[in-house]
């Protein structure tokens, strides 16, 4: 494994480990109309990019309750979900340090290069959709270079799956889908 890639596992196609993933999300999610349609439409699962956001608190709860519907991650350099995250892609919401929770669909994506204020633009804009209520959060990220905005829908909570992640990266792509 190359330890600079943003993805988990360097594999052309899925592999045991996001195999036995998928088959628990699909019947954790049996009885869901919208995801037993996702699902049944991605027989070929490479068709769309898995993606595994780590999140904490209040953040993973106010993306299952429907109330925050944009996921910001920013960055002094290029790593995931920069240029990685498309419509139409799954993120799968694991609570940090524990199991993944939730599932949820990529609607829209902005990746930004920040200049001076460019974080003073993102807060103007998503700030409502961000669900971010502490101030002290856009001094945190002020420095950042680069930011990635991903506007999410279909969110929902699942029974936990375990996973077996161990590093600090906040977001990882499991595979990439295969695009013209």
């Amino acid at each position: 494994m190359n330890p600079h890639s943003p993805y988990l596992f360097d594999l052309p196609e899925p592999g045991p480990w996001q195999a036995a993933v998928l088959q628990r999300l699909k019947s954790a999610v049996r009885h869901d109309g919208f995801w037993d349609e996702y699902f049944h439409e991605k027989e070929n699962p490479l068709g769309f990019s898995l993606h595994l956001a780590v999140l904490h608190e209040p953040y993973l709860g106010l993306i299952l309750q429907g109330h925050k519907t944009v996921e910001a991650r920013f960055s002094s350099g290029q790593q995931a979900p920069f240029e990685c995250v498309a419509p139409g892609d799954m993120l799968l919401l694991k609570r940090a340090g524990a199991k993944i929770e939730g599932i949820a669909l990529v609607r829209q994506c902005w990746c930004y290069r920040l200049h001076d204020g460019g974080i003073d633009e993102i807060r103007a804009k998503f700030a409502a959709e961000l669900g971010i209520a502490d101030p002290s959060f856009w001094t945190r990220h002020r420095s950042a270079r680069f930011a990635t905005l991903i506007q999410i829908e279909h969110s929902r909570a699942i029974r936990p799956i375990p996973c077996f992640k161990r590093d600090r990266r906040g977001w990882v792509v499991l595979w990439a889908a295969h695009r013209d």
